[in-house]
């Protein structure tokens, strides 16, 4: 796994990454537009997160709808695996786009959704 900063392009677990690179390292994960394999309007009840993250991470879920601004749905800051029902605002929108910031060491094992379809309108 590569990471891109502002000194340059790293190996992660090579000899460049300090000691305590995992608690101050900032990351992020930005989904492409989601449509759910359907272009009518859909709308988002809940997400679904089964993430782990070391003492002292901190996570936020970000949503965007139609490219909007990033709205947070949540912040988790935990130190052992578990699964986050995350509710939302329901918006019916065309598409919808899902960002993972993060602080520390952390990992995502699996992404769900609760979502409706609607018409066209």
């Amino acid at each position: 796994l590569y990471a891109l900063t502002e000194d340059g392009i790293y190996l992660l677990d090579s000899e460049k990454v300090t000691e305590n690179a995992e608690a101050d390292f900032e990351s992020f994960t930005e989904f492409a537009p989601i449509y759910d394999g359907h272009l009518t309007k859909k709308g988002l009840s809940k997400l679904h997160i089964s993430l782990e993250a070391s003492e002292g991470a901190k996570v936020s879920v970000y949503i965007s709808y139609d490219g909007g601004e990033w709205i947070k749905a949540k912040e988790i800051s935990s130190s052992k695996r578990q699964n986050y029902n995350i509710p939302l605002t329901i918006r019916r929108c065309g598409y919808y786009r899902i960002r993972i910031e993060g602080k520390g060491d952390y990992i995502i094992y699996a992404i769900g959704k609760v979502r409706y379809f609607g018409s066209d309108m």
